[in-house]
């Protein structure tokens, strides 16, 4: 069951990202940014996103 959900995941992802672009104008990236930066959170380390 694992592989069909990551590969769920694996097949929008890309769509994802360009829809939330979108319909946010861009400003996500100014919120993820943010934070990373707030989080404290290294290059290199995981995150788990429980949103």
């Amino acid at each position: 069951m694992s592989e069909k959900v990551r590969s769920m995941f694996a097949d929008i992802a890309s769509d994802y990202d360009r829809v939330n672009t979108v319909l946010s104008f861009g400003i996500h990236h100014v919120w993820r940014d943010r934070t990373i930066a707030e989080s404290g959170v290294a290059r290199g380390q995981s995150v788990l996103d429980c949103a």
